[in-house]
């Protein structure tokens, strides 16, 4: 006995069509998952500096602009503000306190620069500066005012200036002709010293040691002892006694 079997072809095509309707919608799903995630975490910056960004050795990331300007201030009152440049000159100490250098920057400008990061791309490249960034790197331009630097080293080169003395013949209280001893004058450097003192200033920040250590400028005599022996010599062998 022969059975034939009638195939529903229609039967077979929905079939065929669950499956791949059940695999557009899973796909569908999980875009639509990772888009409101996308969303999620990019409406979390909306207001912030995306990750990885930095203000020299200070971490701006995930702060808004005024987190970041706060940031900034307090580095400086607690690590720069409170930095001495020390000069010491034989046993006396000169101090630059660091806070009375009235140093000024352009922070404002550098965490609008941060906050552009990433923002004006296209929406995927915006989201791939926040989860998968590269580390970027602002450096801020200090100024400062040198008011304080000119008063310490005025200060300096007055406390620690002697002239020199000439050696010199003269007569002593017994009538006798002698030669004085030259002396040798010191004074500072003041230009070397102030390139030494601003150097520190401008690298203050990564700067560990601010102690700076002059020496002294011997300033020499015109006349020296040896200069005059021989004139002494001289003058000595025509001194006369007369008696009446």
């Amino acid at each position: 006995m022969r059975v034939n079997i009638i195939l529903d072809k229609g039967s077979q095509k929905k079939k065929i069509r669950r499956p791949a309707f059940i695999v557009v919608g899973i796909i569908s799903a999980v875009v639509g998952i990772q888009v409101i995630s996308m969303y999620s975490t990019m409406s979390k910056y909306k207001l912030k500096i995306y990750p990885q960004v930095w203000v020299e050795n200070i971490s701006v990331g995930g702060k808004t602009k005024d987190e970041a300007k706060e940031a900034i201030i307090e580095n400086y009152n607690n690590l720069i503000a409170k930095k001495n440049i020390t000069i010491k000159v034989n046993d006396t100490q000169y101090t630059i306190n660091a806070g009375k250098l009235d140093m000024k920057n352009n922070y404002i400008s550098i965490i609008d620069k941060a906050y552009d990061i990433g923002r004006n791309e296209n929406f995927l490249k915006n989201y791939f500066s926040i989860k998968s960034p590269g580390k970027k790197i602002f450096q801020l331009n200090n100024t400062y005012s040198y008011a304080i630097v000119d008063t310490v080293l005025k200060a300096i080169v007055k406390e620690n200036t002697k002239k020199a003395k000439d050696a010199a013949i003269i007569k002593n209280n017994f009538g006798e002709i002698i030669i004085t001893k030259e002396a040798y004058g010191y004074t500072v450097n003041s230009e070397s010293l102030k390139k030494d003192i601003l150097n520190k200033v401008n690298n203050i920040e990564q700067e560990q040691n601010l102690i700076i250590q002059p020496e002294l400028k011997k300033i020499q005599p015109k006349i020296k002892e040896t200069d005059l022996k021989g004139i002494n010599t001289k003058l000595s062998s025509v001194t006369t006694n007369f008696v009446n």
